[in-house]
Order: structure tokens, then sequence, then C-alpha cells
């Protein structure tokens, strides 16, 4: 049988600790989207490094796949000729 709880019976924290949680650094109340962490600037430190070697290896992707190479072949058909060499 399932016990019934009358509400007197069941015991809630104080008020004072529960607001004590809701509270940030001593009594402000500050949403999380204020918070700041000085940390935070090596997260972007972090991104414009990765932004400038993804623009880097872009540039020299579209410099390098406009040059032929002097037996006229795409790297597909070296690969397979060097694998065929080497097979022999």
């Amino acid at each position: 049988m399932a016990a019934a709880y009358r509400a007197d019976e069941i015991s809630f924290p104080e008020v004072g600790a529960v607001e004590q949680r809701r509270n940030w650094k001593g009594g402000h109340r500050m949403p999380f989207y204020y918070y700041w962490d000085p940390t935070y600037f090596l997260v972007l430190i972090g991104m414009v490094l990765c932004l400038g070697a993804s623009a880097l290896v872009n540039s020299t992707m579209n410099k390098y796949s406009r040059v032929r190479s002097s037996a006229g072949l795409t790297g597909a058909e070296a690969a397979r000729r060097i694998l065929n060499r080497a097979a022999n």
C-alpha cells in the first residue's frame, strides 16, 4: 500500500539555503551569460589560429590545383603507374 504523506510531514529545505544556491558570487544575482572567464581569450586565440591555418591550406590548394604535371597525368593515373611498377 502506498504511503500517503501530508503536507506538514514533508520537510523542505530552509528558504535561505535555496536562495543562497540561486545567488552567484555572494548574493549578486546575475544570469549565466554575464559570466566572463579570462580563459575565453585562449579559445578566441585558438579559433583565430585555426581560421588562419585553414585559409592558408585552402589558398595553397587552389594555387597548385591549377598546375598541370609535366607528364600530363592526373593524380590518380600517376598513383596507378607507381603501384603497377611496384607490383612488377
